[in-house]
């Protein structure tokens, strides 16, 4: 049996910012640090609270205290998915034969 590691084409992935855009992830400043305002909660000051890593797709809330690995986490979070649906979503999973 693969694991579902093994199941995931990267090469199909977009890369971290392209993603964060097509979610509609507003990023502010430059460098490998970019601030953001958090989706996972309802903020009536709009700080920037979230912080995304645009290398690894990293990101923290520190208001709420989300927190994931890369933007596969972030898409599983936000939309309630398993890893194999999150990443079927993102068209990056092989097809079973």
């Amino acid at each position: 049996m693969k694991s579902r590691q093994a199941m995931m084409i990267e090469d199909k992935l977009p890369s971290v910012e392209a993603y964060f855009q097509s979610q509609r992830v507003k990023l502010f400043g430059d460098g490998v640090w970019r601030s953001a305002y958090c989706h996972f909660h309802y903020d009536k000051k709009l700080e920037r609270m979230m912080r995304i890593n645009m290398k690894k797709g990293q990101f923290f809330c520190f208001q709420c205290g989300v927190e994931g690995k890369d933007f596969i986490q972030y898409h599983e979070k936000r939309y309630g998915l398993s890893f194999v649906k999150a990443v079927k979503r993102l068209g990056a999973w092989k097809a079973d034969k």
